[in-house]
């Protein structure tokens, strides 16, 4: 396994992504209306790819935090109280 996780990319589900945890790469999404709370956007034209680069480092750090505490579903969809 590479110790690289995936690019990012845009789903119907919102943005799908991944992050290595522990040797172990876990798959994530951020739906559309997170990423619209995340940014403060009401805009539902949203570039969401360009919002997941500029938030990126929050984003990943949350998938992390949950995958380190113990959240096995597949993918692991981050929602709004995530990020408070």
């Amino acid at each position: 396994m590479s110790n690289v996780a995936k690019l990012p990319r845009v789903t119907s589900d919102g943005v799908a992504f991944s992050v290595i945890v522990e040797y172990q790469e876990r798959e994530c999404v951020i739906p559309q209306d997170v990423l619209s709370n995340l940014s403060r956007s009401a805009d539902k034209d949203l570039d969401l790819l360009a919002t997941y680069n500029a938030y990126e480092a929050k984003i990943t750090g949350v998938a992390r935090r949950m995958a380190k505490a113990g959240v096995t579903t597949s993918p692991m969809v981050l929602a709004n109280q995530n990020f408070n």
